[in-house]
């Protein structure tokens, strides 16, 4: 509970307390059974629920605005300490996440970065054509296309873009929670339809904090 809701609980007792001591025992006895009721009601599992929600999307938005910096500034090799072991680091070029998408392992996504080979990460929207291109390219086109850092959009869990194309991310990672960065447009003269999003896709640990599962680009589809 808040500073400002135990003081307004405080007051509140005052005013009643003295209010009580002209009131009849029943009356009194009918007081204190509210009284206890509002306490019971402030400390419930719904009220602890709340709570920890917000406790849970405050932590998530601060572990994403950091790994936002580190994709920004390329150091994969730190940002692969919270690629899940098991699972790796799904890449998907649009919002619909195909299940023929890129996963690259913790321990490849470095080496993968200073080799830098081409790989078919998906197909054009439109075309068709396979998207061939090295890991840098890809983070320039598809990963990092904006500077995500002031992003003037940030929702957890909701989708901020909305395109053509079906956004299927907690079918594909249930039991996720995601963080999406988004840019309405950027030249009026495109009427929004050149908006994108960077979506990040976390899982839970075990222990204590997030493993990152996907990173999403999202765009105007055809």
């Amino acid at each position: 509970m808040g500073t400002y809701a135990l003081l307004k609980k405080s007051v509140m007792l005052l005013v009643v307390s003295a209010v009580a001591s002209h009131l009849t025992r029943k009356h009194q006895a009918f007081i204190l059974h509210l009284l206890i009721s509002v306490t019971l009601i402030s400390c419930s599992p719904v009220s602890l629920e709340v709570t920890n929600l917000r406790s849970t999307r405050a932590e998530i938005v601060g572990f994403a605005n950091k790994l936002i910096l580190l994709i920004r500034d390329r150091k994969l090799d730190k940002l692969a300490k919270y690629v899940h072991p098991t699972k790796g680091l799904s890449f998907s070029p649009y919002g619909h996440v195909s299940v023929n998408r890129v996963i690259v392992k913790e321990g490849e996504l470095a080496k993968i970065w200073r080799s830098n080979p081409v790989i078919i990460w998906g197909n054009y929207d439109g075309s068709g054509q396979p998207i061939k291109m090295s890991i840098v390219d890809y983070f320039k086109t598809f990963v990092y296309a904006a500077d995500y850092t002031s992003a003037p959009l940030t929702a957890i869990n909701k989708r901020l873009g909305q395109g053509n194309s079906y956004s299927n991310i907690q079918e594909v990672f249930p039991n996720s929670i995601f963080v999406e960065y988004h840019f309405k447009g950027f030249e009026p003269k495109f009427q929004g339809m050149d908006w994108r999003s960077l979506i990040l896709v976390f899982e839970k640990r075990q222990d204590k904090g997030w493993w990152l599962i996907a990173i999403i680009n999202d765009q105007w589809t055809i």
